[in-house]
């Protein structure tokens, strides 16, 4: 190998020279066998691949030597070793670039899988942060709604059982006066059951209408107030029979429709239609029974 490329050299400079002396050695090349020719044109392309693919296209190569340490056969080296070694080289260099490429190609996987984990992360804490301001903003809809409705007071049963007795007795009392259908009725006159109490003497005939109708009471809620301190089945009787007579939608418009009516339209219609509404909880309340079973009262 040695050989060889000092053989290359020596044929650099001859091509160097002017034609006129290198004409003498070109035909002396030509008078020469055609094997000698064929063998060291093999033998130069041998050379010259050897070279390229010890370089991997990276050092400058000439047709001479390569420039690379290493390049050139050791003291002592054959020309086998000598060729082994690169060879071992040459691979050693293809592996390391293989396994460069190999490591940046996962890295720039793993790098785009935390890219895409970063932005799925991003785009949860977006979403969960959207739905917790919703929540938030739900409960303080809530809370300024409940606020925004008055609280009710606990209602005082037995109070409200007194008060409704005595202003029925006041209502009864003013009936029978000569000049108690000239007397305008207004909705707040009236002593309806479950409500807060209202003593005589306080103010009356205010004329106020409710803004909304009232609930129904509930049937169990109706029946405890008018059986208050019922004594036995006779005294339960007695008082269902006086809450129907008063509460009879026909007989309470014939007993107070003038006056009702003196107090204004928007007075009678919010009366009557309350009227009708106890009148049907009544019902029930009599269809039950005292013990609120569906055992008639007569």
């Amino acid at each position: 190998m040695g050989r060889a490329l000092r053989d290359d050299e020596a044929a650099g400079e001859v091509r160097m020279q002017p034609p006129e002396e290198a004409a003498p050695h070109g035909r002396s090349g030509a008078r020469g066998s055609g094997e000698g020719e064929e063998s060291e044109d093999e033998e130069t392309r041998w050379r010259r691949r050897l070279r390229e693919e010890y370089s991997g296209g990276e050092e400058a190569v000439s047709d001479s030597y390569v420039d690379v340490y290493g390049g050139l056969p050791f003291v002592g080296e054959s020309d086998d070793e000598w060729a082994d070694r690169i060879w071992r080289e040459m691979q050693a260099r293809r592996n390391t670039a293989v396994t460069e490429g190999a490591a940046a190609f996962i890295a720039d996987l793993r790098a785009d899988a935390a890219r895409r984990a970063a932005a799925a992360a991003e785009h949860s804490r977006r979403i969960l942060e959207e739905e917790q301001a919703k929540d938030d903003a739900w409960r303080r809809r809530t809370l300024a709604a409940i606020e925004a409705v008055p609280a009710t007071p606990t209602l005082d049963v037995t109070l409200a059982r007194a008060s409704y007795d005595e202003r029925w007795l006041q209502l009864d009392e003013e009936a029978a006066t000569a000049a108690a259908d000239l007397m305008p009725l207004h909705y707040s006159d009236i002593p309806w059951p479950l409500e807060p109490p209202t003593m005589r003497g306080q103010v009356r005939g205010s004329g106020g209408v409710p803004e909304r109708p009232p609930l129904p009471p509930s049937v169990e809620s109706l029946r405890d107030f008018f059986l208050l301190g019922a004594a036995g089945a006779s005294d339960v009787k007695r008082r269902l029979r006086i809450e129907l007579l008063r509460w009879h939608p026909d007989k309470f418009g014939a007993r107070f429709g003038s006056r009702l009516a003196a107090g204004g339209m928007a007075q009678r219609d919010a009366v009557l239609s309350r009227v009708h509404q106890l009148a049907q909880v009544l019902m029930q309340v009599l269809g039950r029974g005292a013990s609120g079973t569906n055992t008639r009262v007569y």
